[in-house]
């Protein structure tokens, strides 16, 4: 049974001293100061994870057996990573096999030769802006997580991530480490099924030690993010008996290829090569999974791996050749439904190309060449498209949903003050009497946009003051909800209807005040806007003032279904993601009942 942790901290983080190098005499790894500056700036796990659009591992290389070129894949070099990272991929994952340049109790000293090297290939992601994934990959023909072995293999892994940490501590926050590679007993029974009894105390403890250990070598480790894994990377319900460390700063590491007769051949049964949606439900559940399990309470979720074998088909009309428009099929679906779930992907490249079981190939390393550009154009599409939300600052109890911050009662509900103000566009001194409501969510990795919101009510109307800072206004997109503007949401008899009634009110109303669209009556509203001034004068925004005439009488004490949206459309003409009070879901604009709520005081 899953081990609850509810509580994920805000930071405030002073510069951090590089961390102290340790002596080459004593044949420890050492921790080598780079040319590049590199302070870690405030660090949260659910702001990096926001921030992650499309990954890409760097597999079957670093940690190949016999070292890099080991099977088969030439040496990693710095244009690799920048034709990467020109695709839209902004996250790598570099798997490292460090086990094999391990020597012998009890110091287990890491060669210097192999973290000089994989600190190259980190370097060549971080110059290019990317966010890197650091791990410990095939090392089960050591960390064998059974009762009989645990002594042993805490005590070498303790030491091998003492070293890592160390090496790579000067780092910010672009490099985040990885804890273990689907952690199991190779050749069990419940290998790939969830695991067993005896395991799961192991694997447990293995988490529990890469967390202390990281951040008792102090410096940027005891901030940086860190991924931790159930046995076996597995995310599916019932599956895993996984305790949560304690500290922050944590991402949970699940790997998936769902539904596996799509993404692997399948010699016997079902051998799925096209995707027609049938099998959609699987990847729902799945996400509905993680989602429950972990993001509601506050800890953001990576899908490490996933990706599907090319393989031979014949289309309808008898075209014969790799199934790469079934694949985009495939993965789009389950890019935009990871994130609406608000977990990111990172898709396995382990450099094999052709068609075939385990042929993952997006990358031709030998020819530094994109081989399937429509596949990888489609993936980052869908990766930076209708972005899901995802918890910003979350403070997370039993059973509490995420809320809004600032002038909220013990419950987290939105307070309006008693008062009736102009409707001008500027806030008269009656507004001194409520103070400021703030966001609690956030989407999409370029929103620069943000709001603020000041309720006040009469017994004829519910009124808002909106201060929206964003940097560029933009209404070019021929969909009124891809330009910037402002959507209010009210359920004003609370009934948290799933289908919007007489009572719901969802109006969206542009940056220069016109009314673009939504659901109730708008003759209800009343709106003005005027420029947000900074205090030098200059432009930073727009404020709102706004109010709803009541559909019903209201007294003190009454509460309400209530949110507010802003669509941030930035300068791409398009709406790059939403800033919310309290809907994680970008649902409520046809489900009333995913609004936070309001109550009127006086």
């Amino acid at each position: 049974m899953l081990i609850k942790r509810f509580k994920l901290k805000i930071y405030s983080i002073l510069t951090l001293l590089l961390s102290v190098l340790l002596s080459c005499t004593t044949g420890q790894v050492e921790s080598v100061t780079t040319k590049k500056e590199r302070i870690m700036s405030e660090t949260n796990a659910t702001r990096i994870v926001l921030e992650m659009t499309a990954g890409w591992n760097l597999g079957n290389t670093m940690d190949a057996t016999g070292g890099e070129t080991g099977w088969g894949n030439p040496v990693t070099t710095k244009e690799m990573i920048v034709t990467i990272a020109e695709a839209g991929f902004n996250t790598l994952r570099l798997p490292v096999s460090w086990g094999q340049f391990t020597g012998e109790a009890p110091n287990y000293l890491i060669s210097q030769e192999q973290v000089t090297r994989v600190r190259e290939i980190v370097d060549y992601a971080i110059d290019n802006d990317m966010y890197v994934i650091l791990n410990m990959h095939h090392e089960d023909h050591w960390l064998i997580p059974t009762t009989e072995k645990a002594d042993i293999v805490v005590k070498q892994y303790q030491k091998m991530w003492e070293q890592i940490a160390t090496a790579f501590n000067d780092y910010n926050d672009k490099l985040l480490f990885e804890a273990m590679n689907e952690p199991r007993v190779v050749g069990s029974p419940n290998e790939w099924i969830g695991g067993d009894e005896e395991s799961y105390p192991v694997i447990n403890k293995l988490n529990k030690v890469f967390v202390e250990t990281v951040r008792n070598t102090g410096g940027n480790n005891q901030y940086r993010a860190l991924l931790v894994t159930p046995y076996g990377a597995n995310g599916k319900k019932g599956a895993m008996n996984f305790e949560i460390p304690e500290g922050d700063n944590l991402i949970i590491s699940i790997h998936s290829y769902d539904p596996v007769r799509f993404t692997f051949y399948s010699e016997s049964g079902e051998d799925l090569k096209n995707w027609d949606g049938k099998y959609n439900s699987e990847i729902d559940d799945l996400f509905e999974t993680l989602y429950d399990e972990f993001v509601i309470k506050g800890y953001p979720v990576v899908l490490t791996e996933f990706g599907s074998t090319t393989k031979e088909y014949t289309t309808p009309e008898g075209v014969t050749g790799p199934n790469e428009e079934e694949i985009l099929k495939w993965a789009s679906y389950f890019i935009q439904r990871a994130k609406k779930s608000t977990v990111k992907t990172v898709w396995w490249d382990n450099g094999r190309i052709g068609m075939g079981d385990d042929f993952f190939a997006l990358l031709d390393r030998k020819n530094n060449k994109i081989i399937k550009p429509k596949l990888v154009k489609g993936m980052i599409d869908a990766a930076k498209a209708s972005p899901a939300t995802l918890l910003l600052e979350p403070e997370v109890g039993a059973g509490v949903k995420v809320l809004a911050t600032g002038f909220v009662d013990e419950q987290g509900r939105a307070k309006a003050v008693y008062g009736t103000p102009s409707i001008d566009g500027n806030a008269d001194s009656i507004w001194n009497s409520a103070d400021f409501i703030t966001p609690g969510f956030k989407s999409g990795s370029g929103v620069k946009a943000d709001f603020k919101v000041k309720m006040m009510w009469d017994e004829e109307n519910l009124y808002y003051l909106i201060n929206v800072t964003d940097p560029v206004l933009n209404k070019k997109h021929k969909d009124s909800w891809e330009q910037d503007s402002l959507e209010l949401f009210l359920d004003e008899d609370n009934d948290k209807a799933k289908s919007y009634k007489k009572d719901d009110i969802q109006f969206r109303i542009r940056f220069d005040n016109k009314y673009t669209g939504g659901q109730g009556n708008n003759k209800r509203l009343t709106s003005e806007v005027s420029d947000l001034l900074d205090d030098s004068g200059n432009i930073i925004g727009y404020t709102l003032e706004a109010s709803i005439k009541w559909l019903n009488s209201h007294e003190e004490g009454t509460v309400m279904g209530y949110d507010i949206q802003y669509n941030d459309a930035g300068d791409i003409n398009a709406r790059m993601g939403t800033v919310n009070l309290y809907d994680d879901t970008n649902g409520t604009w046809n489900n009333p009942s995913k609004m936070g709520e309001l109550i009127l005081i006086k």
